[in-house]
C-alpha cells in the first residue's frame, strides 16, 4: 500500500502539463510547511493564516502538477518528490534572498536605476524583485536590461549600467574598473528526457552525440562545454539553438538533446519533474555583482 501510495504521489497529474507560473510565496509557504512540520506553526511563523498557507501549498501543487504532500499522515509529510522540491526550495530561496539583499542595498534613493541580469536569473526571480524594489523604494524607476554575463559586465565596465547580476565560472576574472562580489556558487547540471541517465555514471563522451539543446554563441554555459568537450577531443554537437530555459527544458523533455541549466533555475522550473539531471555537475558557476 504505501509503495502504491508513493507511485501515485511522484507522477504529474494525467493529462496536465505544469505552469510556468511559480510563485516564490507559494515556494515560501511549502518549505516552512516542512520545516516546522506544522501547517499551523508556518502560518505562525509566516504570519498568515492556516487555510492561507494550505491554499498556497496547493497552488504550488497544481502548478507543478503533482502531490508534495501525504495528507494521509498526521502532520501531513513530504512524499518522496515534495522532500525533493523541498531541498531545491530552500535553495531556491536563498538565492533568491541573496539578490534581494544585494540590489536593496545598492539602489539610489530615487531616479532611474539601470539593472543587468541574465535571461536565467530574469526567468527565476525578476517578478518578485520588481515588486520589492517598488515597494522599498518608490521613487526608483528601474530599468532592466537582459543580456550574456560577459555583456552585462562590459556594459558595468563603460558606465552603461549601474549594477548588473550576472552568472560566471568561479575563477572568472573583472575589468579593473568594475567592483565584483561573490553571491551564491550553484552547479550546472547537465539534464536529459527521463531516463537518459540510467544507468548512471554516464560520461560527457558517453552522451555528447545525443546533440546539446543550448543558448547561440555567446552564451558563458556554451563556451564552458565546447571547452570541456574539446579536451577530451570532442566537439559540440549541436540539435537546437534556443534562447531561454522554457523552450530547452521543454525540447529536452521531448527527447531532442541534452541540456545545460544552472541548479538553481532548474530546481524552480515547473518542467525539472520532466527530465532527469546528471549527479556530477559540469561546471561551478557564481553570482557576481
Amino acid at each position: 500500500m504505501a509503495a502504491q501510495e508513493t507511485m501515485r504521489m511522484a507522477r504529474a497529474t494525467p493529462g496536465r502539463k505544469p505552469s510556468r507560473d511559480i510563485k516564490l510565496d507559494d515556494l515560501l509557504s511549502f518549505v516552512a510547511t516542512i520545516r516546522h512540520n506544522s501547517i499551523s506553526r508556518a502560518a505562525e511563523s509566516l504570519k498568515l493564516t492556516q487555510p492561507a498557507v494550505t491554499r498556497r501549498v496547493q497552488n504550488l501543487e497544481e502548478a507543478l502538477c503533482v502531490t508534495l504532500l501525504d495528507r494521509m499522515t498526521k502532520p501531513p509529510k513530504p512524499t518522496e518528490l515534495g522532500q525533493k522540491v523541498f531541498t531545491q526550495g530552500v535553495k531556491v530561496l536563498q538565492e533568491v534572498e541573496a539578490l534581494m539583499h544585494l540590489v536593496a542595498h545598492s539602489v539610489a534613493e530615487d531616479g532611474p536605476w539601470r539593472l543587468g541580469l541574465t535571461q536565467a536569473l530574469a526567468d527565476l526571480a525578476l517578478g518578485d524583485l520588481l515588486v520589492d524594489l517598488r515597494a522599498r523604494f518608490p521613487s526608483v524607476h528601474p530599468r532592466v536590461s537582459t543580456r550574456w554575463s560577459a555583456e552585462l559586465v562590459k556594459l558595468v565596465d563603460l558606465g552603461e549600467l549601474d549594477v548588473a547580476v550576472v552568472m560566471l565560472p568561479v575563477h572568472h576574472g573583472f575589468p579593473a574598473g568594475v567592483q565584483a562580489s561573490r553571491l551564491v556558487t550553484t552547479p550546472v547540471r547537465v539534464v536529459a528526457a527521463k531516463g537518459r541517465f540510467a544507468p548512471s555514471g554516464l560520461s560527457l563522451r558517453d552522451l555528447h552525440e545525443a546533440g546539446w539543446v543550448i543558448n547561440p554563441l555567446g552564451c558563458g554555459f556554451r563556451r564552458h562545454l565546447e571547452a570541456q568537450l574539446g579536451e577530451q577531443g570532442l566537439a559540440l554537437h549541436t540539435a537546437m539553438e534556443a534562447f531561454g530555459t522554457d523552450l530547452q527544458l521543454r525540447t529536452v523533455a521531448a527527447g531532442n538533446g541534452l541540456g545545460l541549466i544552472p541548479q538553481a533555475v532548474l530546481a524552480a522550473h515547473p518542467l525539472a519533474p520532466q527530465v532527469d539531471r546528471s549527479e556530477e555537475h559540469t561546471s561551478e558557476l557564481q553570482s557576481r555583482l
